[in-house]
């Protein structure tokens, strides 16, 4: 594919940023997803002496399921839902997470704690910038494809950005799952995390 034949068909993007400790959360959203989405769904802050983070340990600062529908006797044959958690470092991690290679070593501790998914967990980058991928594949029905990147933000807080691809109607259609990997990775290709602090 030509390069004017991807710009023809790049979706329409809306940016957003939220505020966080010390940084600023940039990305996009394809239009289509944006205009389904409400507004509430996305923070323009994160407070973390907010009273409900600090008493579960995380926070969904930004998330929503977009559903590919098929005939209305149908309903949605898979959907693409993303979201931007912030999260706390356990209290009982016995280390300190002062790096990112720091954060990749807590995140598989932390894992083994998470007996539902079976992740495989790796290095990455996500647009230039290391983090921690986990990755899932569940079966039929109702299969998904999850992916999450961990970055951090400081000692007790990482960034988990995550998306899944979810398949409910099993053996029928996969037109739309095309889609909706590429509107993934169109989300995925615009997230910047800059530094708020001062060289």
């Amino acid at each position: 594919m030509s390069y004017a034949e991807m710009a023809a068909n790049a979706p329409t993007m809306r940016t957003y940023s939220i505020e966080l400790p010390d940084h600023v959360l940039r990305f996009s959203l394809p239009e289509e997803i944006a205009r389904q989405m409400p507004e509430y769904r996305i923070s323009k802050r994160f407070d973390s002496e907010d009273p409900a983070f600090k008493k579960d340990g995380f926070q969904n600062i930004a998330g929503w399921l977009h559903d590919f529908n098929g005939p209305f006797w149908i309903g949605a044959y898979g959907s693409l839902k993303f979201h931007f958690f912030v999260q706390h470092v356990r209290p009982d991690y016995p280390k300190k997470v002062r790096t990112q290679d720091e954060l990749d070593t807590y995140v598989h501790w932390w894992n083994r704690s998470l007996s539902k998914f079976n992740f495989i967990i790796e290095k990455a980058a996500l647009n230039g910038m290391a983090c921690t991928r986990r990755s899932t594949t569940t079966a039929p029905p109702d299969a998904e494809h999850r992916e999450i990147y961990s970055l951090r933000l400081s000692d007790e807080l990482f960034l988990d950005v995550g998306f899944t691809i979810i398949e409910w109607k099993t053996g029928r259609t996969k037109s739309w799952k095309p889609k909706a990997e590429a509107l993934r990775e169109a989300i995925k290709q615009t997230i910047v995390l800059e530094s708020r602090l001062s060289s």
